[in-house]
């Protein structure tokens, strides 16, 4: 029925953070990059075994680092590779996306550039969805300050390299913002909460086309309490 029973505490990480990613990919979890207490940027992976009764193994440092340390980037996992995009280094906000191989025992491989095409407007903040075949970069903030409503995006071709074409969606969500979260479910993408200097309490949603491109935006029954910099799942009929 949607409920969560009382949470449990499993392995933790051996360096604490925040403003990093997290993604779970063939029975492992994945955490990527971000700061320390000190706010020193890390380029890590730490992965562990996700076990049948939900507890997590020990965190292993992946051997390969991936280029330019950084947080406020997001990142997903799609057939088979684990995608870095934008972020910022504290001076430099960065539009790349890197991409390594998913080994069978959730080790990484090598880092590569994904495309030799930048998306446009570097970015921090944002978020980002894979679905269908195609990845989306969401919102965010730019190196001038400016909150962002555009939605990027392009195809990721069979070997895991993105097409050299980045599109841009022709309906953006209402109100540009940072540090919100996106979550794709039966072929709609949903935007929720965040900040424009305002934390937002609003959900928002539009379907995604065959073609890759966005429908209309509607909006949801909005949040409890307004929020940002938080995370969002949907799982089996439920958003949390």
């Amino acid at each position: 029925n949607g409920t969560i029973w009382a949470l449990n505490t499993t392995t933790v990480l051996s360096k604490a953070r925040r403003y990093h990613t997290s993604v779970a990919y063939n029975g492992y979890l994945y955490v990527v990059g971000g700061e320390d207490s000190a706010n020193a940027l890390l380029d890590d992976v730490r992965y562990a075994k996700i076990n049948s009764g939900g507890t997590v193994g020990n965190f292993i440092t992946n051997a390969m680092a991936f280029t330019n340390q950084r947080s406020g980037h997001s990142s997903v996992a799609y057939n088979g590779y684990l995608y870095v995009i934008g972020g910022k280094d504290g001076t430099i906000y960065y539009n790349d996306v890197q991409k390594a191989v998913i080994n069978s025992n959730g080790t990484i491989g090598a880092w590569a550039p994904a495309t030799a095409t930048l998306f446009t407007t570097a970015r921090s903040g944002h978020s980002s969805v894979v679905y269908n075949g195609y990845l989306y970069v969401i919102g965010g903030i730019d190196a001038a300050g400016a909150y962002l409503a555009d939605i990027r995006y392009a195809a990721i071709t069979p070997d895991g390299t993105l097409a050299t074409v980045w599109n841009q969606a022709a309906s953006s969500f209402t109100t540009a913002r940072s540090g919100h979260t996106s979550v794709v479910y039966n072929g709609f993408l949903y935007v929720i909460g965040g900040y424009d200097g305002t934390a937002k309490v609003d959900v928002q949603y539009a379907p995604i086309n065959v073609s890759g491109t966005i429908g209309g935006w509607s909006n949801a029954a909005v949040l409890p309490s307004a929020r940002y910099n938080h995370t969002s799942v949907a799982y089996n009929g439920y958003l949390y």
